[in-house]
């Protein structure tokens, strides 16, 4: 594995926290990402914050400002789906 990763979860029924901590040998190393998913009022949120300090920190920002607005919108996306399909039973 040449982008070695590092991944913890915590989950509880109203809020899920996973981590991403990039390793010696990865692109982005040293860095963490965490999002914070949780329901509030009926919506879902996605809360994503990430930081890298490495030799690749500025290509690393802007792959986190481009691509992390994608994938938050598509993980609330496929939540709120999941959700609502649940919902029906």
């Amino acid at each position: 594995n040449n982008n070695p990763i590092l991944h913890y979860r915590i989950n509880t029924s109203s809020y899920s926290i996973a981590v991403n901590q990039t390793l010696k040998g990865h692109d982005f190393y040293p860095g963490y990402v965490v999002n914070l998913t949780f329901k509030h009022n009926g919506g879902v949120y996605v809360y994503t914050r990430g930081v890298g300090t490495g030799q690749a920190k500025d290509w690393n920002s802007f792959v986190v400002t481009n691509w992390g607005n994608v994938k938050q919108n598509s993980v609330q996306r496929h939540v709120q789906h999941r959700l609502s399909w649940a919902g029906r039973f």
